[in-house]
Protein backbone atom coordinates (compact mmCIF):
# COMPACT_ATOMS: atom_id res chain seq x y z
CA UNK A 1 0.00 0.00 0.00
CA UNK A 2 2.93 2.33 0.22
CA UNK A 3 5.87 3.23 -1.72
CA UNK A 4 8.17 1.09 -3.90
CA UNK A 5 11.42 1.33 -2.62
CA UNK A 6 14.62 0.20 -3.29
CA UNK A 7 14.84 -3.76 -1.48
CA UNK A 8 18.62 -3.25 -1.74
CA UNK A 9 18.72 -0.41 0.86
CA UNK A 10 18.94 -0.89 4.28
CA UNK A 11 16.16 -0.28 6.26
CA UNK A 12 14.89 0.67 9.60
CA UNK A 13 11.41 -0.85 11.31
CA UNK A 14 9.31 0.74 13.54
CA UNK A 15 6.53 -0.80 15.29
CA UNK A 16 3.42 1.20 15.75
CA UNK A 17 0.40 0.81 17.83
CA UNK A 18 -1.33 4.12 17.22
CA UNK A 19 -0.08 5.30 20.90
CA UNK A 20 1.30 8.03 21.63
CA UNK A 21 4.67 6.40 22.69
CA UNK A 22 5.07 4.94 19.22
CA UNK A 23 4.64 8.12 17.13
CA UNK A 24 7.43 9.37 19.43
CA UNK A 25 9.49 6.37 18.31
CA UNK A 26 7.91 6.73 14.86
CA UNK A 27 9.77 10.39 14.98
CA UNK A 28 13.12 8.77 16.58
CA UNK A 29 13.23 5.96 13.41
CA UNK A 30 12.80 8.47 11.21
CA UNK A 31 15.38 10.92 12.38
CA UNK A 32 17.88 7.41 12.51
CA UNK A 33 16.47 6.51 8.74
CA UNK A 34 17.66 9.86 7.19
CA UNK A 35 20.99 9.64 9.19
CA UNK A 36 22.06 6.26 7.82
CA UNK A 37 20.45 6.90 4.92
CA UNK A 38 17.73 4.03 5.22
CA UNK A 39 14.47 3.01 4.34
CA UNK A 40 11.99 3.62 7.04
CA UNK A 41 9.44 0.80 7.37
CA UNK A 42 6.73 1.57 9.42
CA UNK A 43 4.81 -2.09 10.79
CA UNK A 44 1.77 -1.71 12.50
CA UNK A 45 0.93 -5.92 13.42
CA UNK A 46 -2.52 -6.68 13.71
CA UNK A 47 -4.65 -8.85 15.98
CA UNK A 48 -4.54 -12.77 14.80
CA UNK A 49 -7.69 -12.50 12.62
CA UNK A 50 -8.28 -9.28 11.22
CA UNK A 51 -7.20 -10.32 7.93
CA UNK A 52 -9.20 -9.09 5.10
CA UNK A 53 -11.11 -12.36 3.66
CA UNK A 54 -12.59 -10.70 0.61
CA UNK A 55 -15.04 -7.93 0.95
CA UNK A 56 -14.42 -4.97 3.20
CA UNK A 57 -13.48 -4.71 6.59
CA UNK A 58 -13.39 -1.90 8.86
CA UNK A 59 -11.11 -2.96 11.00
CA UNK A 60 -8.49 -3.47 8.10
CA UNK A 61 -9.80 0.11 6.56
CA UNK A 62 -9.38 1.70 9.43
CA UNK A 63 -5.89 0.60 9.85
CA UNK A 64 -5.10 1.25 6.69
CA UNK A 65 -6.00 4.91 6.84
CA UNK A 66 -4.11 5.31 10.22
CA UNK A 67 -0.87 3.46 8.67
CA UNK A 68 -1.22 6.34 5.60
CA UNK A 69 -1.55 8.74 8.02
CA UNK A 70 1.61 7.67 9.92
CA UNK A 71 3.42 7.58 6.55
CA UNK A 72 2.41 11.02 5.51
CA UNK A 73 3.92 12.07 8.76
CA UNK A 74 6.74 10.33 8.59
CA UNK A 75 7.42 12.44 5.95
CA UNK A 76 6.91 15.31 7.05
CA UNK A 77 8.95 15.46 10.18
CA UNK A 78 12.01 17.63 9.65
CA UNK A 79 11.03 19.15 6.11
CA UNK A 80 13.54 16.47 5.31
CA UNK A 81 12.99 13.42 2.80
CA UNK A 82 12.83 10.60 4.00
CA UNK A 83 11.86 7.17 1.98
CA UNK A 84 8.85 5.47 3.70
CA UNK A 85 7.40 1.71 3.18
CA UNK A 86 4.39 0.24 4.78
CA UNK A 87 2.36 -2.83 4.88
CA UNK A 88 -0.24 -3.83 7.09
CA UNK A 89 0.43 -7.15 8.24
CA UNK A 90 -1.39 -9.23 9.87
CA UNK A 91 -0.21 -11.52 13.80
CA UNK A 92 0.70 -10.84 16.90
CA UNK A 93 2.74 -8.18 17.25
CA UNK A 94 5.90 -10.46 18.86
CA UNK A 95 5.98 -12.65 15.60
CA UNK A 96 5.83 -9.95 13.04
CA UNK A 97 8.37 -7.72 14.72
CA UNK A 98 10.76 -10.52 15.47
CA UNK A 99 9.97 -11.53 11.79
CA UNK A 100 11.02 -8.29 10.47
CA UNK A 101 14.03 -7.97 12.48
CA UNK A 102 15.25 -10.77 10.41
CA UNK A 103 15.16 -8.61 7.56
CA UNK A 104 16.44 -4.57 8.87
CA UNK A 105 19.25 -3.03 10.17
CA UNK A 106 17.53 -1.80 13.61
CA UNK A 107 14.06 -2.29 14.80
CA UNK A 108 13.04 0.72 17.12
CA UNK A 109 9.88 0.56 19.89
CA UNK A 110 8.38 2.69 21.67
CA UNK A 111 7.91 2.14 25.61
CA UNK A 112 4.28 2.55 27.73
CA UNK A 113 3.56 5.05 30.59
CA UNK A 114 0.91 5.85 33.24
CA UNK A 115 1.77 8.81 35.27
CA UNK A 116 5.46 9.90 36.45
CA UNK A 117 8.74 8.48 36.99
CA UNK A 118 8.43 5.63 39.41
CA UNK A 119 4.64 4.79 37.74
CA UNK A 120 5.71 4.09 34.08
CA UNK A 121 5.20 1.07 32.95
CA UNK A 122 7.51 -0.72 30.12
CA UNK A 123 5.65 -2.73 27.41
CA UNK A 124 5.51 -6.28 27.57
CA UNK A 125 5.78 -6.39 23.65
CA UNK A 126 9.16 -4.47 24.08
CA UNK A 127 10.33 -6.87 26.42
CA UNK A 128 9.78 -9.98 24.54
CA UNK A 129 10.48 -8.66 21.50
CA UNK A 130 13.91 -7.58 22.63
CA UNK A 131 14.37 -10.83 23.68
CA UNK A 132 14.10 -12.20 20.31
CA UNK A 133 15.16 -10.34 17.55
CA UNK A 134 17.96 -10.87 15.14
CA UNK A 135 19.18 -7.27 14.76
CA UNK A 136 20.00 -4.04 17.71
CA UNK A 137 16.69 -2.64 19.38
CA UNK A 138 16.05 0.64 20.33
CA UNK A 139 13.40 1.38 22.89
CA UNK A 140 12.36 5.19 22.95
CA UNK A 141 10.86 6.01 26.56
CA UNK A 142 8.28 8.47 26.85
CA UNK A 143 10.51 11.56 28.40
CA UNK A 144 12.99 11.23 25.73
CA UNK A 145 14.13 14.28 23.00
CA UNK A 146 13.61 12.10 19.77
CA UNK A 147 15.59 15.25 18.36
CA UNK A 148 18.46 14.90 20.09
CA UNK A 149 21.20 13.68 17.33
CA UNK A 150 24.38 15.68 19.28
CA UNK A 151 25.05 14.21 22.69
CA UNK A 152 27.12 11.80 23.82
CA UNK A 153 26.68 7.98 22.88
CA UNK A 154 26.75 6.33 26.31
CA UNK A 155 27.65 2.35 26.63
CA UNK A 156 27.52 -0.26 29.57
CA UNK A 157 30.27 -2.18 30.16
CA UNK A 158 31.59 -5.43 31.83
CA UNK A 159 33.42 -8.71 31.07
CA UNK A 160 30.73 -9.90 28.96
CA UNK A 161 30.04 -11.19 25.26
CA UNK A 162 26.83 -8.92 25.52
CA UNK A 163 29.38 -6.35 26.48
CA UNK A 164 31.34 -6.74 23.30
CA UNK A 165 28.47 -6.73 20.82
CA UNK A 166 27.36 -3.41 22.59
CA UNK A 167 31.17 -1.57 22.48
CA UNK A 168 30.77 -2.49 19.02
CA UNK A 169 27.93 -0.52 18.58
CA UNK A 170 28.67 2.22 20.56
CA UNK A 171 31.92 2.85 19.06
CA UNK A 172 30.50 1.88 15.46
CA UNK A 173 27.65 4.82 16.49
CA UNK A 174 30.40 7.27 17.84
CA UNK A 175 32.62 7.20 15.24
CA UNK A 176 29.97 7.68 12.73
CA UNK A 177 28.16 10.43 14.33
CA UNK A 178 31.65 12.23 15.59
CA UNK A 179 30.33 11.57 18.92
CA UNK A 180 31.66 11.75 22.20
CA UNK A 181 31.47 8.47 23.61
CA UNK A 182 31.33 7.43 27.63
CA UNK A 183 31.82 3.99 28.83
CA UNK A 184 30.31 2.88 32.11
CA UNK A 185 31.29 0.00 34.47
CA UNK A 186 29.25 -0.21 37.26
CA UNK A 187 30.24 -2.02 40.13
CA UNK A 188 30.01 -3.68 43.70
CA UNK A 189 32.04 -4.82 46.44
CA UNK A 190 31.26 -8.99 45.97
CA UNK A 191 28.76 -10.63 48.79
CA UNK A 192 31.57 -12.14 50.36
CA UNK A 193 33.20 -8.96 51.54
CA UNK A 194 30.21 -8.40 53.69
CA UNK A 195 33.05 -7.73 56.45
CA UNK A 196 34.80 -5.63 53.48
CA UNK A 197 37.91 -3.68 54.62
CA UNK A 198 38.68 -0.46 53.05
CA UNK A 199 41.78 -2.60 51.56
CA UNK A 200 39.16 -4.57 49.95
CA UNK A 201 37.27 -2.12 48.33
CA UNK A 202 39.87 -0.50 47.21
CA UNK A 203 41.22 -4.04 45.13
CA UNK A 204 37.91 -4.04 43.43
CA UNK A 205 37.86 -0.82 42.36
CA UNK A 206 40.85 -1.27 40.45
CA UNK A 207 40.36 -4.26 39.28
CA UNK A 208 37.44 -2.66 37.54
CA UNK A 209 38.95 0.32 36.38
CA UNK A 210 41.68 -1.49 34.91
CA UNK A 211 39.21 -3.93 33.17
CA UNK A 212 37.41 -1.05 31.64
CA UNK A 213 40.93 1.07 30.53
CA UNK A 214 41.55 -2.84 29.12
CA UNK A 215 38.38 -2.95 27.59
CA UNK A 216 38.01 0.32 25.82
CA UNK A 217 41.97 0.29 24.88
CA UNK A 218 41.00 -2.78 22.30
CA UNK A 219 38.04 -1.19 20.77
CA UNK A 220 40.05 2.05 20.22
CA UNK A 221 42.43 0.65 18.04
CA UNK A 222 39.77 0.01 15.81
CA UNK A 223 38.38 3.24 16.10
CA UNK A 224 41.09 5.13 17.14
CA UNK A 225 39.37 8.56 16.01
CA UNK A 226 36.60 8.44 19.30
CA UNK A 227 37.27 10.37 22.00
CA UNK A 228 36.12 8.21 24.94
CA UNK A 229 35.30 8.93 28.47
CA UNK A 230 35.34 6.13 31.00
CA UNK A 231 33.57 5.86 34.17
CA UNK A 232 34.13 3.33 36.77
CA UNK A 233 31.19 3.67 39.24
CA UNK A 234 30.50 2.20 42.70
CA UNK A 235 26.76 1.62 42.49
CA UNK A 236 23.40 0.50 40.98
CA UNK A 237 23.74 -0.22 37.61
CA UNK A 238 20.02 1.26 36.50
CA UNK A 239 20.60 4.32 38.41
CA UNK A 240 24.21 4.92 37.51
CA UNK A 241 23.63 4.03 33.75
CA UNK A 242 20.58 6.61 33.62
CA UNK A 243 22.41 9.32 35.12
CA UNK A 244 25.16 8.78 32.59
CA UNK A 245 23.01 9.01 29.82
CA UNK A 246 21.15 12.35 30.75
CA UNK A 247 22.18 14.65 27.93
CA UNK A 248 22.99 12.13 25.69
CA UNK A 249 21.39 10.53 22.29
CA UNK A 250 21.62 7.00 23.17
CA UNK A 251 22.61 4.52 25.52
CA UNK A 252 23.73 1.12 24.67
CA UNK A 253 23.79 -2.22 26.11
CA UNK A 254 24.56 -6.03 25.77
CA UNK A 255 21.06 -8.38 25.63
CA UNK A 256 23.17 -11.15 27.42
CA UNK A 257 26.21 -11.72 29.78
CA UNK A 258 27.41 -12.70 33.21
CA UNK A 259 27.38 -9.59 35.09
CA UNK A 260 25.08 -6.95 36.27
CA UNK A 261 24.72 -5.02 32.69
CA UNK A 262 24.14 -7.59 30.12
CA UNK A 263 23.40 -10.92 32.51
CA UNK A 264 20.00 -9.12 34.00
CA UNK A 265 19.48 -6.78 31.41
CA UNK A 266 16.01 -8.92 30.42
CA UNK A 267 15.60 -8.94 33.85
CA UNK A 268 15.03 -6.42 36.69
CA UNK A 269 18.32 -4.52 35.65
CA UNK A 270 16.81 -4.28 32.06
CA UNK A 271 13.37 -3.54 32.61
CA UNK A 272 14.66 -0.64 35.44
CA UNK A 273 17.08 1.07 32.82
CA UNK A 274 13.83 0.76 30.05
CA UNK A 275 11.53 2.40 32.49
CA UNK A 276 13.86 5.21 34.25
CA UNK A 277 16.32 6.25 30.68
CA UNK A 278 15.99 9.71 29.76
CA UNK A 279 17.37 8.96 25.94
CA UNK A 280 16.17 5.96 23.41
CA UNK A 281 17.95 2.61 24.82
CA UNK A 282 19.92 0.47 22.61
CA UNK A 283 20.27 -3.40 23.18
CA UNK A 284 23.17 -4.33 21.11
CA UNK A 285 23.08 -7.74 19.43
Amino acid sequence: MADVTNASRPSVVVGVDGSEHSRRALEWAAGEARLRGAVLRIVPALPVGLTRSGGPDPHVDAAARGLADLAALARRLDRRPVAVTSDIVNGLPVKVLTEESRHCALLVLGSRGHGGFANLVLGSTAVEVTARTACPVVVVPPGADVRNRSGAVVVGVDDSTGSESALEFAFARAEQRRAHLVAVQVWNPPKQFSGHSAADIERVRRDSEELLANTVARWQIRFPDVIVETRSIEGHVVAELAAASVGGEVVVVGRRGRSVVAGAFLGSVGQGLLRHAVVPVVIAR
